[in-house]
């Protein structure tokens, strides 16, 4: 659970898991790394097709979301069968490596009271998110529609209340830098942006209204991805710096 300091700084106990569950920090660069990898393989696969145009040819960045990769038939009406199992697996993963980072990273959270009071809260709603992220996977949008979108907007909004209560602890901390807490605040800006496009356009009828949305999710993916990436080795050096500090000490 961090480090234990007394009013003269010297490190009284250091209570945090040994480095073989140290490693558990490295997850989300696993997971968000495989997903951006997976998913680019998937839209070379992808046979063609949009939300509001069938006839195009294979998959559009701009144009195609990235549930689109998970439908069984393409919006063409082909097969999709290998990009399909690639998306399965990229969520997959992903889901899974925010289900054990967040399940374990409150023992590794600075040991304070912002700690005490959001360290759980922040376990059960990570948790909640990389449950979401793997339903998403095995519920396609062209076979379960309804459950597929409701879990896309349980993902989100637990993604976005856990990345609130890590800012915050990050913010209070003096051990991380200040470019850490940055980026979780652009990361919830982008979230809310995308939640007002989608309910402004929550019926996407026209080439515009698709652009908006599929343009201002492939920003919230990426950078959520790229976010937590960067969040892992942040927590990272923090257990690095703190077990030196411990060391030289005792």
């Amino acid at each position: 659970m961090g480090v234990v300091i007394n009013k003269e700084g010297f490190i009284l106990s250091y209570r945090t898991p040994g480095k073989i569950y140290s490693y558990l920090l490295y997850t989300p660069i696993v997971g968000c790394s495989l997903f951006i990898i997976l998913t680019s393989i998937a839209m070379l696969f992808y046979p063609g097709g949009t939300k509001v145009d069938s006839s195009t040819r294979g998959y559009n960045l701009f144009m195609n979301f990235f549930s689109d990769l998970g439908r069984t038939v393409s919006h063409s009406g082909s097969d999709n069968t290998i990009s399909f199992v690639l998306f399965v697996i990229a969520l997959t993963l992903s889901g899974f490596s925010f289900l054990v980072f967040f399940n374990f990273l409150p023992n590794f959270l600075p040991q304070t009271s912002l700690s005490e009071f959001y360290g759980n809260k922040i376990r059960i709603s990570g948790i909640i998110a990389g449950l979401a992220i793997i339903a998403i996977a095995f519920t396609p949008a062209n076979l379960i529609q309804l459950f597929h979108d409701l879990m896309v907007l349980i993902a989100f909004t637990s993604i976005l209340l856990t990345s609130i209560g890590l800012m915050w602890i990050i913010f209070n901390s003096k051990e991380f830098h200040l470019i850490y807490t940055i980026i979780f605040l652009i990361l919830m800006v982008l979230i809310l942006i995308y939640g007002v496009i989608g309910l402004l356009f929550f019926q996407v009828n026209t080439s515009e209204g698709l652009f908006l949305r599929v343009t201002a999710q492939k920003l919230v993916v990426y950078f959520l991805n790229i976010c937590y990436i960067i969040q892992s080795i942040g927590f990272i050096k923090y257990q690095k710096i703190r077990r030196f500090l411990f060391e030289s000490k005792s």
